[in-house]
């Protein structure tokens, strides 16, 4: 845990021993109103849920686990206004499951989402806006795959997204780098943000600006898409970007999660650097 402010090579603040050290966790979220922190480990289908206290200390409270639970590799995690968990399963469907606040334990989701009529495949990554609309980011390594499906508030069971935000359109030809990417420039969707309850945030793990090579060496690239891109919440189709993060100067290296503050600060985890960055609100 690192503070607020907290730059270049500085030691963490605080450090959480999980419990539970086998499997893998590589899903986090936190539910800012009750000061827990959600843990997600794919190896042992199970999430841990912790609480701070007294400023940098978290306590472990339990954790989701069991047959009820449906959990089957949670890979991403989100948290709504209300504080309800969302929950990615990466292994099998429903790929969508929906906690109610405060569920610790053996317990039953309150709704799932999956089917063929959802258009999931290979979902990754998930976030729910203040209106509890949920976006799901599908990629399957090719552009044609590349979707965020946004669901109702209200969708269960096997429901159609109310739109669809895709990198291809069969009315637009537009080529880059021999892929066809779209006005949406969505290119390997990872991880997703609501930010400020406007806009979308993508972080695209197929774009990069820079990679640090095994020997510590830095080599520039040149993007053929933004590795950040934004949209408004209520875009859908092939629409183009209302801002993105591009250029060599960002130190964006194929970033896979991204995250938001209630200052409008944007941070970002890159995969092919040893680095987390953070923009500030105006930063496009």
């Amino acid at each position: 845990v690192f503070d607020r402010h907290s730059s270049g090579n500085i030691s963490p603040t605080a450090s959480i021993h999980l419990t539970g050290n086998s499997g893998r966790q590589i899903a986090l979220a936190v539910d800012k109103d009750s000061s827990r922190l959600y843990v997600g480990n794919v190896g042992l289908d199970r999430i841990d849920v912790y609480r701070r206290h007294e400023g940098i200390h978290f306590d472990h409270l339990g954790a989701l686990e069991g047959n009820l639970t449906r959990l089957d590799g949670p890979a991403a995690l989100a948290v709504d206004s209300k504080g309800n968990l969302y929950v990615i399963n990466l292994a099998r469907e429903p790929y969508v499951l929906v906690f109610r606040h405060g569920s610790i334990g053996n317990i039953a989701p309150i709704r799932t989402i999956g089917g063929p009529a959802t258009r999931m495949f290979t979902p990754l990554g998930i976030a729910a806006s203040d209106h509890g609309e949920i976006f799901v980011s599908n990629d399957d390594q090719y552009p044609s795959s590349f979707t965020i499906a946004v669901y109702s508030p209200s969708a269960t069971g096997n429901s159609k997204p109310i739109r669809v935000l895709s990198a291809k359109d069969e009315n637009v030809d537009s080529l880059l780098n021999g892929h066809d990417y779209g006005r949406s420039l969505l290119n390997d969707p990872l991880g997703l943000s609501i930010f400020d309850d406007k806009y979308l945030i993508v972080a695209n793990a197929g774009a990069s600006v820079i990679e640090i090579n095994r020997r510590g060496q830095r080599i520039e690239l040149d993007a053929v898409t933004p590795p950040i891109t934004a949209y408004n919440l209520e875009d859908g189709g092939d629409a183009s970007p209302a801002w993105s993060i591009n250029g060599r100067r960002t130190e964006l290296a194929a970033p896979l999660a991204v995250a938001s503050d209630r200052a409008g600060n944007i941070y970002v985890e890159n995969s092919l650097s040893p680095f987390v960055v953070e923009f500030c609100a105006i930063a496009k």
